[in-house]
């Protein structure tokens, strides 16, 4: 018991600094997005230690939604074109400077 949670605690602070670092070259965003697609190894570490993973309805919706704001995230990001917000035309397309 003791070691596996040492042994956890080693893969959370290799996440951490990675987060840390990450942090320093883009926006908290993206490290929000980021932190978020980490469910899926600790999903694979959980599976791998203890072979068994909470399939339960309400943890795979969360799941579906914070992979799939990633992918629109990554979507949006690597779009030529941004979505801006006007005060008197609204929201207009244009091209990212």
């Amino acid at each position: 018991g003791v070691v596996a949670v040492l042994a956890g605690g080693i893969f959370v602070l290799v996440f951490q600094v990675n987060l840390t670092w990450l942090a320093s070259l883009t926006s908290a965003l993206t490290v929000g997005i980021v932190g978020g697609l980490k469910v899926v190894p600790q999903w694979l570490m959980n599976a791998a230690f203890q072979f068994q993973v909470n399939l339960s309805p309400l943890n795979i919706l969360g799941a579906v939604f914070v992979l799939g704001a990633s992918a629109l995230y990554a979507a949006a990001c690597s779009s030529p074109r941004q979505l801006v917000a006007f005060r008197r035309t609204g929201l207009v397309w244009r091209a990212r400077s």
